[in-house]
């Protein structure tokens, strides 16, 4: 699975339960105010800009590259 195109994002309904629901897996990839906060849940894994509802759905690779330092 490739990186998601900014278009691609979860519904905002949905993310905001994946967010506030998940396994909270790391952050990673900081610059400056901005980082990549990854997330578990049955078994899908997830990658979100900072703590928002700004979500994709990824692979676990992807997710653990982008979010674990």
């Amino acid at each position: 699975m490739a990186f998601p195109d900014w278009k691609d994002r979860i519904p905002q309904e949905e993310a905001k339960l994946i967010r506030d629901n998940a396994e909270f897996v790391g952050d990673g990839c900081h610059e400056k105010d901005c980082f990549w906060r990854g997330y578990r849940l049955e078994g899908k894994s997830y990658i979100g800009l900072n703590d928002s509802t700004d979500i994709w759905r990824v692979d676990e690779a992807t997710m653990l590259s982008h979010c674990t330092e």
